[in-house]
């Protein structure tokens, strides 16, 4: 037990290790191997394959303390492995140049809408989108034609486009009306019981405690 007090990262290597090196030398063939324990959360990984001296619920939570955020060893074992090697792919004598954007990512979409050809007016921002669709087989178009149209609120008229990324929170996603996307069951789950991990950590510091 001591071990796991002093060294919490061993174990976490132990269990992350083998996989992060298959998908560092063929990432194809390493997910491949990764996909084997997909079924596994962080969590159950360690408790059914032995990596802390203990396997139990106690001293997997205490690595997760002391090496992640609250709850990231309920996600899927796959998606911590992944995770990990975020920072960790490459190794050796290979130099990584890390890169800060100051302003904020929300600068990152900005630039490339000025590199579009057509870029996004002022007042195209801010709409409410109410429903997606996905149209086939309209008389109104060549044989084989298939767009996209997106219900903006406030606007009579469908917008028409042939390609449609949606990219709001999930939560956002599911009051949009997408009954006519032909979205697979697993996506609709997916779109249902996915969750996000912690981005931000905020540090408070108060003269005394309240």
């Amino acid at each position: 037990m001591s071990e796991l007090v002093a060294a919490p990262d061993k174990y976490v290597t132990e269990a992350f290790e083998p996989f992060k090196a298959r998908l560092r030398a063929n990432w194809m063939k390493g997910f491949q191997a990764l996909m084997k324990y997909d079924q596994f959360s962080v969590r159950g990984y360690m408790m059914s394959h032995g990596i802390t001296p203990l396997d139990d619920y106690y001293s997997i939570q205490w690595l997760e303390t002391l090496t992640d955020g609250s709850g990231l060893y309920d996600q899927a074992f796959a998606e911590g492995v992944i995770d990990d090697l975020d920072f960790d792919y490459y190794t050796g004598a290979q130099k990584v140049d890390w890169y800060c954007i100051d302003g904020g990512t929300e600068l990152l979409p900005i630039e490339m809408n000025k590199k579009l050809k057509m870029p996004l007016k002022t007042e195209d921002l801010g709409k409410r989108v109410t429903k997606i669709s996905l149209i086939r087989d309209d008389p109104k178009t060549p044989e084989d034609d298939v767009y996209m149209t997106v219900k903006v609120d406030s606007e009579k008229e469908e917008r028409k486009y042939m390609t449609v990324f949606a990219t709001p929170t999930l939560a956002c996603l599911q009051r949009i009306d997408l009954t006519g996307l032909e979205l697979l069951y697993e996506q609709k789950d997916a779109i249902r019981s996915l969750h996000y991990d912690t981005a931000t950590k905020v540090g408070m510091q108060f003269e005394y405690a309240w």
